[in-house]
């Protein structure tokens, strides 16, 4: 997985797609730690801002979810027997 930058998709959307394509096909799990943005930026020598608006789009979309000084993960996926968690207390009640 590569990024092409004679592409016409631009940088950041080819970025999003190799991470939505890891997560698709289990090479990253529910609660697996992503790389690092400075480490996805020489990994694909893009610059770092591009990475952290990518991370930053897919946290945004629950697909990531960021841990104080820890690092970013892959979130759990959705479920309906979770669903009572998007739910208002007074709602429940």
């Amino acid at each position: 997985m590569e990024i092409s930058k004679e592409s016409d998709i631009p940088i950041n959307q080819q970025l999003e797609e190799i991470i939505l394509k890891k997560i698709e096909t289990g090479i990253l799990k529910p609660g697996d730690r992503v790389e690092s943005e400075p480490a996805v930026a020489r990994i694909y020598e893009i610059s770092r801002s591009t990475a952290r608006n990518v991370y930053d789009r897919l946290v945004s979309r629950n697909i990531l979810f960021r841990r104080a000084g820890k690092g970013t993960y892959v979130s759990l996926p959705f479920t309906a027997g979770n669903s009572s968690l998007l739910v208002g207390f007074s709602k429940n009640m």
